[in-house]
């Protein structure tokens, strides 16, 4: 194959020097004064090695620019290292207290625009005029950090006693992790119960953040529930500890506009939530729903027949209907299932009501 090339290419070269010396034909150049005259085929040599030099010369400059571009480059990635450093360092200083060397530190994150905006939200922390004016400028609409700018916001108004404010501030920020223990406090303080129930299963997750603040001013509220759906609404948000205080679950109940209301209530919370306090307060409601409350109890009863939180509904109802026998022995059941502080006091006054008062000295 090789000795055909090498054919080939003599026997071209031997007709283009051929052609070359019957034809040479002249290529004319003038310019002013300037004359230059050549032959066609040198002038075509010639042009070929001025177009391979300029292809050359244009990859040396690339070549050139290319290492200048890197040079930028790892001068802007030093930079951005340098600048996270800081932002590093200014928010650690800022989280543990101490606020000057924290600014000192993100004020010279700052100066670098890959980490600007995000020095400039923890410098809106602050209380002075600049940083409140900075985090408005933050929370405008379309802004990367304008969730950011809007919780911080909401703090600052909490702090503040604004929870008008900051219930407002809330309404544009997601659902997550981060933003729901925020939300929660300021649904408190506004009461709005309604909003909580709407994120029952994600606020319930929370229930270990729950400051006593918090829970009390929650217990408070029920002072203030003037509709049944307000009720319904703060139950459904209570704590799982809160579920197991009969006596205020029952206190709420019983405030109730509408018997039949409380009694759906009720129940819908024990068959989200099944717990003792729950079935207790059930069992204590008035008499206007004793009939259906006792159908739904025997219900349970058929379905669970070894609960001790079914047998004591089953002892409060028949309490209720004056029935102490056999409150007493629901009452037993019960406590053989689970000794429980509250079914013995239960128990011991309903000792004590049918005159079984050496029974009832026995088991206090």
């Amino acid at each position: 194959m090789r000795w055909v090339i090498t054919l080939l290419t003599i026997l071209g070269a031997l007709a283009l020097g051929t052609l070359v010396s019957q034809s040479p034909g002249y290529v004319l150049l003038s310019y002013e004064d300037l004359t230059l005259q050549t032959s066609l085929w040198l002038a075509a040599v010639v042009t070929f090695l001025a177009f391979g030099a300029f292809y050359y010369l244009l990859r040396g400059a690339g070549s050139f620019w290319g290492v200048k571009n890197q040079i930028a480059g790892w001068s802007s990635a030093r930079q951005q290292k340098k600048a996270l450093q800081f932002l590093g360092k200014g928010i650690a200083l800022t989280v543990l207290g101490e606020a000057d060397r924290g600014r000192r530190y993100l004020e010279r994150a700052r100066q670098t625009p890959s980490t600007q905006v995000l020095a400039e939200t923890f410098l809106a922390r602050d209380s002075d005029p600049d940083s409140a004016a900075m985090m408005d400028r933050l929370a405008t609409s379309g802004h990367p950090f304008e969730q950011v700018a809007l919780y911080y916001q909401a703090e600052v108004a909490m702090g503040e006693g604004s929870s008008e404010t900051a219930l407002t501030l809330i309404e544009k920020l997601p659902d997550n992790s981060e933003t729901l223990p925020l939300k929660r406090r300021v649904w408190i303080a506004n009461r709005s119960f309604q909003a909580m129930a709407q994120h029952q299963k994600q606020v319930s997750k929370f229930e270990d953040d729950l400051m006593l603040s918090e829970h009390q001013a929650l217990l408070e509220a029920r002072w203030n529930l003037a509709l049944d759906s307000e009720r319904r609404d703060w139950l459904s948000v209570l704590p799982s500890i809160s579920l197991q205080d009969d006596g205020l679950l029952l206190e709420v109940l019983l405030s109730f506009d509408d018997p039949a209301a409380a009694e759906a209530c009720c129940r819908s919370l024990i068959e989200r939530t099944p717990s003792l306090g729950l079935f207790l307060a059930y069992g204590d409601l008035g008499t206007q729903t004793l009939s259906i409350r006792r159908r739904h109890a025997q219900a349970w009863l058929s379905q669970f027949p070894h609960s001790a939180n079914v047998s004591a509904c089953l002892g409060a109802l028949a309490s209720a209907e004056g029935e102490p026998a056999a409150a007493i022995a629901h009452y037993l059941e019960c406590l053989k299932l689970k000794p429980t502080p509250s079914i013995k006091r239960r128990l011991i006054g309903v000792y004590l009501m049918a005159g079984r008062f050496e029974d009832a000295r026995a088991l206090f």
